[in-house]
């Protein structure tokens, strides 16, 4: 029963976080992928937002949400799972709060093990997002979800739906760890807290909102690797060679700027999405424990 807690709770949160920082999420890339050019665009995050609702209505700010809703559940899944039962590994019984080593490697641990489904959610997602038909066109490259998923099978195999896996591990694995020691010590700065339950939901969301932004700037250039990779070869045609290929021709053609392009959009979502998570998380696992037995709730963690 604890285990099935934790995947509905995490479903919840995950969900949530993704239905208010979808449109954040959407400008993000469509940044990212626009400073990869030749000559990258000038463009800011309100210029970004506005067109895309003048050209593709309020509607073309949630594309590409149905890949992360639909996985969310299996991503949670894993990270509450793998966080919570390496932390418990280590913990003691008289639940004091875990040393800061014990959380970098469980952080690392949780973050490799939700590498294999986030890569493939992203992609699917990252190319739909990339559709930029008007609000009148009725033609498109992908359908959908599946028709994509088909697609990228057919051209390129299930090699292809891994496509960009190397800057995601580098963004993923190192970025949990910044993330959960920042959390840890934040807590410890904004409360007097002497265990895992002690903490005040405020505390809690402010903890893991300002630790959410700290954990995505860490990596965040690795992040926009790993977009412009997903977003090549449609049609077949490939920009990039590899990683090492996508950052050279990304700094040549815009420097470190380029590199941090959508930062903005991106540091804005992180903050509201991993507090509603927290919130979510926190709210669905203590009515479910009260449902089913007064249990521990475990440890919170970020969901990306």
């Amino acid at each position: 029963m604890e285990v099935g807690r934790e995947f509905i709770a995490g479903w919840c949160a995950g969900c949530t976080g993704v239905i208010v920082t979808q449109p954040l999420d959407t400008v993000k890339v469509r940044m990212q992928v626009l400073s990869s050019g030749s000559k990258p665009a000038a463009t800011t995050s309100l210029s970004c937002f506005y067109n895309i609702i003048k050209h593709e209505t309020i509607f073309g700010l949630f594309k590409g949400m149905a890949p992360p809703l639909a996985a969310v559940a299996l991503q949670n899944a894993i990270l509450f799972g793998v966080y919570g039962n390496v932390l418990k590994m280590f913990s003691s019984k008289n639940g004091d709060k875990p040393a800061l080593s014990h959380v970098c490697f469980a952080a690392a641990a949780s973050g490799a093990a939700q590498l294999w489904v986030v890569g493939p959610m992203e992609l699917i997602k990252i190319k739909l997002q990339l559709q930029t038909e008007g609000k009148h066109s009725k033609s498109s490259h992908y359908r959908g979800a599946m028709d994509c998923i088909r697609k990228i099978y057919k051209t390129a195999g299930s090699r292809g739906l891994f496509q960009g896996a190397t800057p995601l591990i580098f963004r993923d694995i190192p970025g949990f760890v910044v993330y959960f020691a920042s959390y840890e010590i934040l807590l410890d700065a904004l409360s007097q807290r002497k265990s895992t339950t002690d903490t005040q939901p405020l505390v809690t969301m402010l903890a893991g909102g300002l630790a959410g932004m700290i954990g995505w700037f860490s990596t965040f250039p690795f992040d926009g690797i790993k977009t412009r990779m997903q977003a090549d070869g449609n049609k077949g045609l490939f920009t990039y060679k590899g990683t090492v290929d996508c950052f050279l021709q990304t700094y040549r053609a815009g420097g470190v700027k380029s590199l941090f392009a959508g930062v903005g959009p991106c540091l804005l979502r992180a903050f509201p999405h991993n507090a509603v998570v927290f919130v979510v998380y926190n709210l669905v696992s203590k009515w479910l424990g009260n449902c089913i037995s007064p249990v521990d709730n475990g440890y919170n963690l970020k969901v990306d």
